[in-house]
């Protein structure tokens, strides 16, 4: 993990449909038992991980164009990484929630508030009053119980070729109600929570050139 504080953020499947019962833990250190989950991970090659995953999709279309410029040079050394995507990432948009659609995509929306992405997230995250980004992205390679892992990367401005995130956090699961916004309760930091969970989530601070995170049990 890149960051000032040996922590991992551990985040776990739970389904956003109104009838779904229940929350499973989220953030977790990494000594407790979620270790012995991670190295029972059901870890793919790339030729079977990645037959899940939609060719036809333009997995980079929602990001603004200095963005997706830097994520996708970044992403040329990180081949088993890709953008998270509402529409294939998020099960409310799966036809067996099709009767729960309209509810949850209303509450989907009205979270995120209007103009924002569930899996990316923009504005000035180290207060240098430049404007930064924050992204979600799928680990095609690593899988528990048939979900993918995912990480999370923090990019500061100004943006150059080559440019590394200035924070990286992976292990991360439970994608499909997992979000990540800028500003989410009226303060300037990067929150990372999920759907119809106060409990599970955790607000991202700039130290230096980096970041480090506090979660909500704190």
């Amino acid at each position: 993990m890149v960051g000032l504080i040996p922590k991992t953020l551990l985040i776990c499947f739970a389904l956003l449909i109104a009838s779904c019962a229940g929350k499973e833990q989220v953030v977790q250190s990494q000594s407790n038992s979620n270790v012995i989950a991670n190295q029972n991970a059901n870890v793919q090659n790339s030729s079977n991980a990645n037959v899940v995953e939609n060719k036809s999709v333009d997995y980079f279309a929602h990001f603004k164009p200095e963005h997706r410029e830097v994520l996708r040079e970044w992403l040329k050394s990180k081949t088993n990484l890709r953008p998270a995507v509402e529409e294939l990432d998020n099960s409310i948009f799966q036809d067996k929630y099709k009767p729960y659609f309209e509810e949850n995509y209303r509450f989907h929306r009205e979270t995120l508030g209007e103009g924002n992405y569930q899996y990316y997230s923009v504005g000035d995250m180290n207060h240098d009053k430049k404007v930064d980004f924050a992204v979600l992205l799928v680990d095609t390679q690593r899988q528990l119980n048939g979900h993918h892992y995912f990480v999370l990367a923090i990019f500061n401005a100004p943006f150059k070729a080559k440019q590394s995130p200035a924070y990286y956090e992976e292990d991360l699961y439970g994608i499909t109600n997992s979000y990540i916004k800028f500003n989410a309760f009226d303060e300037p930091y990067l929150f990372l929570g999920k759907f119809e969970s106060g409990v599970y989530c955790a607000t991202y601070y700039p130290k230096g050139k980096t970041y480090y995170f506090k979660d909500c049990m704190d």
